[in-house]
């Protein structure tokens, strides 16, 4: 389980359950702090939309948001023909990172 891991990283990258998002998150962020470590989250595009979460991108060390431009067809799901209707983007934080967030499209 990610979450009782008790080691620390370099880098983390994953795509959580989305009802765990948030503790993924917080959790990833201090298991790579003290390495000065990176953070990938595989999430919906309007994770960051929420009054809860805002502290996770409002100041460093949230890098970017990349949007995927293409939507991700799941294998295992079942999926209409029309294809899937969720957008998703990847959340990255870095703590040597100092700048502005910013936001970048990934076809």
């Amino acid at each position: 389980n990610f979450l009782d891991l008790q080691d620390d990283f370099e880098a983390i990258a994953t795509n959580p359950p989305f009802g765990l998002a948030k503790e993924f998150c917080d959790y990833a962020l201090t298991r790579t702090h003290s390495l000065n470590g990176k953070v990938a989250m595989l999430l919906p595009l309007a994770f960051d939309a929420a009054k809860t979460r805002v502290y996770l991108f409002d100041r460093s060390p949230f890098k970017a948001k990349y949007t995927l431009l293409k939507r991700i067809r799941w294998e295992n799901l079942d999926q209409k023909k029309a294809g899937p209707s969720t957008n998703h983007a990847w959340f990255v934080w870095d703590w040597k990172y100092c700048g502005s967030p910013y936001l970048a499209y990934l076809l």
